[in-house]
């Protein structure tokens, strides 16, 4: 069952998103499981729409951070939300 101290959380995110997705703009929503302190790997899995498949739930700030600033130079999530996470098979 879903935790019901993050229930008022997960209601006003949903409300985000549905009031992003119906507004038209152009935007993308990064929503990694757990980002944890770690180095830069460039090495991450992303998926439009969903949490990516055979992947961990963290992911390092830094890799966040890398795929921010080349989803804003390239556009490939326009009007997604995106899932990214380090591959399972990752050494920690």
């Amino acid at each position: 069952s879903f935790p019901p101290n993050l229930l008022n959380i997960s209601l006003d995110l949903f409300r985000m998103y549905h009031s992003l997705h119906i507004s038209g703009l152009d935007r993308t929503i990064v929503s990694p499981a757990f980002m944890r302190v770690g180095e830069r790997t460039k090495n991450y899995l992303v998926k439009a729409d969903y949490y990516p498949k055979k992947s961990q739930n963290a992911v390092s700030v830094q890799d966040v951070a890398d795929f921010i600033v080349k989803e804003i130079s390239e556009s490939s999530f326009i009007k997604h939300r995106v899932g990214i996470a380090h591959p399972i098979d990752m050494e920690q």
